[in-house]
């Protein structure tokens, strides 16, 4: 929760799954300036974004290897500079 991820490298946030699941909620956070801002990779790996801003990252949302990026469609993801990505699916707010 309001959580900033700003001139990585590689990654700003990142969840790999492997034999167990890999769970990362990102609530009002700030991805800025990474290689790729949102990075979910393998099946078992989710991410789930609320409120979150994504841009200036080279590629903004990516998802690989089956790994899942849901949205709860209140983010904003623009202004990357190869890509912004998209989210693989979008939650309903209760």
């Amino acid at each position: 929760r309001d959580s900033t991820a700003s001139g990585n490298v590689v990654h700003g946030f990142s969840v790999t799954g492997g034999t167990r699941p890999a769970f990362l909620v990102i609530e009002g956070g700030m991805v800025v300036g990474n290689t790729t801002g949102v990075l979910s990779s393998a099946a078992n790996g989710s991410v789930r974004l609320s409120n979150t801003t994504v841009s200036r990252n080279a590629t903004g949302l990516q998802s690989s290897g089956g790994g899942a990026i849901l949205s709860f469609g209140n983010n904003r993801v623009s202004g990357n500079n190869l890509a912004d990505g998209a989210p693989t699916s979008t939650i309903s707010p209760m």
